[in-house]
Parts: C-alpha cells; structure tokens; sequence
C-alpha cells in the first residue's frame, strides 16, 4: 500500500440513505452481478478479470447514481431531503407558511437524527460513553507545519512523501521465515468451500454506518446485496476460488488512506501525532472476515492458541485479562516472580 497524493477538495459524491438513487443503485449493481460468469473460474487471470469486471461494475453505477454535494461550515448531519424540499418552497414563495413548515421539518430532522445516534449508541454498539463527545469542550488540535528530516512540509507532496516514509517503512523489507521450520507441524486437514451461511454470520456483525472503500460499496450496501441468494453465490463461488488457487486480486488490496490526529498531543509537527485509518473494499473484506472466523474456530478447537493471547481472539476481551491477573495476584504468583514481567497482548 502506498499514500497516494490526493487533491484538497471539499466536494464529495455522495448517494443518500434510502434515497430513490440508493434502491436503483443497489438493483443496477445487484443485475450486472448476476451477468458474471463465476461457475467456471481456473485460473489467476480468469479470477483477476472477473474481479475487476466486479470493481467496474461498482464504480460505474455508483457515478450514474451519486450527486456531487460541497461540505461547508452551514452543513449539518441532521439535514435532510424533506428539508431541502421546504427550504426551496419558501424561497420560490415567500409565503410565511411555508417558513413555518421548513422550521417544523428542521425540529422533526434533528429529533430523527439525534433520537436515531443516541439509540445505535447505548443499544446498537452498546457504547454509552460516546455520548460524551456531544456535551465535552471540542478542543481542536493546534496547526502547525509537519517536520520531516528537520525541514517543514510545505507542499501536499512533500507530506505525503513524509507520512509515505513513516506508515509503509517495512514495504519491501525482506522477510526471513526460516523460524516456522522449527514450528511443531500439525496434521494437514481438509479446507471444505465456504458457504453461503458463513458469510450472512460474518457481515451481521459489520456496522452499515462505516465508511466504504475505494469502490463506495459499504456493508449496508453489501448486506442489501446479499438477501439476493444468486449474487451471494457468486461471491461466495469467487471466495472459493481464491483459495483454490492461492491468489488474492488485486482490487481486494487498494484501500483509501485517511490520516487524523492523534488526541491530546502537546504538538502536531511530527508526522508520528497522527495515524492512518485504511479502508479497504468492503468484497476483500467480507471474504477476509469468513476466512478469519474459520481459522479460529480451527486453531481453538485443536489448542494452538496460547492461553496468554487474548488480543484478536473472539470470545476473549479485556475483562478476561483483568480476571486473569487477579487470579495471578491472589494466588500469589507475582510475589514469587521478582524478576519475571508478565506481558499480556492486547493488541
């Protein structure tokens, strides 16, 4: 992965939620799935054209369908359609009336809005303290010019080159393996094809509030797109062949690279006060998750996770740490260890 040099724009394409574009992007997408021809895929090259036929797909439509909206400092994330509608009445007519209803369809969007991110928050994601950030000061971070090598960034390519150096310094680093031949090998086991239930499990967890890849398709359009069982076959018939063969397309590996502050720093004129979040395609993604729940289930059920690791393991979190060593304390194993640490991953 590479950070690419990007244009400052505050103009966005955008398709809104349950919009008449939405249901008419998702049917466009959804019929051109069922044209592809995955009953028949034998090699890396077939898969690759069959892949980006796919990644084609979601960028065309998504252009036919999304509209060019401007971020400005008079956006709110409340506003919706029915608002725009009244606002324009008003303006074509004048008529005190119709400024009321715009007043009153403002009321009903924000009481929608909030009403709608206070229930996924306490009940969806079960995360009660981010209500905090609506009631907590906004301090924003102090701007400053980013230093790389002792010279300042003054130009988007010189900062780009900066974050470039510091976030992929291990690109092209040479690995050596040799350490897993000393790795105990287990019995060689059978790879059954996935099925089409592993993969309604796995995206039933994914939120269909985050924020899609470089193809737009986020998981609740992905969710949309899998209740139809011939476009979830043909997925999961490509999953199987990217196994078969050992390949991994090259569309499932290009990602969009958002770079955001780092909280409470003291400064931010080092490119290390602010880290990057990557968004992948949400098709790569989803075969990642079914892939990821399947090789738990293998390496619990024949013991080859160690009881120390907790981090990235399901059915483990951080209370299993907590109880853990407080099993530790009290049976007094710390004490006897003066010169051991004990280290638990929690990555």
């Amino acid at each position: 992965m590479s950070i690419n040099e990007t244009n400052i724009d505050n103009s966005f394409w955008s398709i809104s939620k349950d919009s008449e574009e939405e249901k008419n992007f998702i049917k466009a997408i959804t019929d051109n799935i069922l044209t592809l021809d995955t009953s028949n895929i034998t090699s890396k090259e077939n898969l690759e054209t069959i892949v980006q036929q796919l990644a084609s797909t979601f960028n065309e439509t998504w252009y036919s369908q999304a509209k060019k909206k401007c971020i400005t400092k008079h956006s709110k994330n409340w506003w919706n359609h029915a608002c725009t509608e009244s606002l324009n009445r008003y303006r074509n007519t004048g008529d005190i009336e119709h400024w009321r209803e715009f007043k009153s369809n403002i009321q009903v969007a924000k009481r929608e809005f909030f009403d709608n991110k206070i229930q996924e928050i306490a009940f969806s994601n079960k995360r009660p303290w981010d209500l905090m950030n609506w009631v907590k000061k906004k301090n924003l971070p102090t701007i400053e010019s980013i230093l790389h090598e002792g010279q300042p960034c003054n130009t988007l390519p010189e900062l780009w080159h900066a974050l470039h150096l510091l976030y992929n310094s291990a690109e092209n680093r040479p690995i050596n393996a040799s350490f897993l031949n000393e790795t105990l090998q287990a019995d060689q086991i059978l790879w059954p094809p996935f099925s089409k239930q592993e993969f309604k499990d796995a995206i039933a967890k994914c939120s269909s509030s985050s924020t899609p890849g470089p193809d737009h398709i986020s998981w609740r359009h992905l969710k949309s797109l899998i209740t139809n069982d011939r476009c979830l076959q043909k997925i999961v018939q490509i999953a199987n062949v990217c196994i078969d063969l050992e390949f991994w397309p090259s569309h499932f590996k290009s990602s969009n690279t958002v770079v955001i502050p780092k909280p409470n720093k003291t400064n931010y004129n080092s490119p290390k006060s602010f880290r990057p979040i990557v968004l992948l395609n949400t098709t790569g993604k989803l075969i990642e998750k079914v892939i990821s729940n399947r090789l738990q289930f293998h390496l619990s059920a024949n013991g080859f996770l160690d009881s120390h690791q907790f981090g990235g393991i399901q059915q483990r979190s951080i209370t299993d740490v907590g109880i853990y060593l407080t099993h530790l304390i009290r049976a007094g194993w710390l004490r006897q260890c003066h010169t051991s640490v004990l280290v638990f991953n929690i990555a």
